[in-house]
């Protein structure tokens, strides 16, 4: 009876674990599974590959209850599925792929905050580039963008009386009333050695503008400056914003 006993425990034990790893899964979305050719484009469809990209315009779609799972085939355990990292922010907490070509900044939070940018021409936002946007596949599935191509470009040009950062600290400060530091551009040359900070005091709103010193960047995950360049500062990042108010 003990031994019946213990390998029950050992058996709900494993039970356990197995869940415990399927929970923790972060599976790639838009990448050829090398046993089946197939690649999850999201949760629930897939297309075929060829030379290791997916093709065509047919999508596939899996059953009703199932999900496009890391095995390359449809599954019912959606702890199974691909596609499933849209909108989480990576493990520096730097930023977060809301779309295959947006991201949002977490300013060193677990999620995303309302700090957008989009990847420049044909870069894609992945969350294990380290760069954020590249030739890497998107994080996000195709189903994650919005309705049409041109929403997303309109957003960032879009004309407000809202005062930028360095136009106007304090009123932009005034007007989004998050206290806070905040990146001001992207700029590797100007606008990343400086940080905007929005405090109030009473019933006003007061935003300094600061430069790092010497030759550091400000990092918006850590918060702080540092030596090495950001992420955010490089050439394949554009139109950083908040709620739709360009930054630079």
């Amino acid at each position: 009876m003990t031994s019946t006993l213990r390998a029950l425990h050992a058996t709900v034990g494993l039970v356990f674990l197995i869940c415990g790893l399927f929970i923790s899964i972060n599976a790639d979305c838009n990448v050829c599974n090398a046993r089946t050719g197939t690649a999850c484009i999201s949760k629930t469809e897939y297309k075929p590959c060829f030379n290791n990209v997916p093709f065509g315009n047919e999508v596939f779609n899996c059953s009703e209850g199932q999900y496009c799972s890391i095995t390359g085939a449809c599954e019912e355990v959606e702890a199974l599925a691909e596609c499933k990292e849209c909108g989480m922010c990576d493990a520096t907490k730097t930023f977060a792929c809301i779309s295959t070509t947006e991201f949002a900044l977490c300013l060193g939070n677990s999620r995303p905050s309302e700090v957008r940018a989009q990847c420049s021409e044909n870069a894609k936002c992945n969350i294990n580039n380290p760069y954020i946007c590249g030739e890497d596949p998107p994080t996000c599935s195709i189903r994650d963008d919005p309705p049409t191509t041109t929403a997303a470009p309109e957003t960032t040009t879009t004309t407000t009386t809202t005062p930028s950062p360095l136009e106007d600290p304090s009123g932009f400060c005034s007007n989004i009333q998050e206290e806070g530091r905040y990146p001001v551009g992207t700029d590797p040359a100007t606008t990343c050695h400086q940080y905007i900070n929005c405090i109030k005091v009473g019933d006003d709103w007061y935003g300094p503008l600061y430069n790092c010193p010497g030759q550091t960047y400000y990092d918006s995950a850590k918060r702080t400056c540092v030596t090495a360049l950001p992420p955010l500062c490089n050439t394949r990042v554009k139109h950083l914003a908040f709620r739709h108010i360009l930054l630079e």
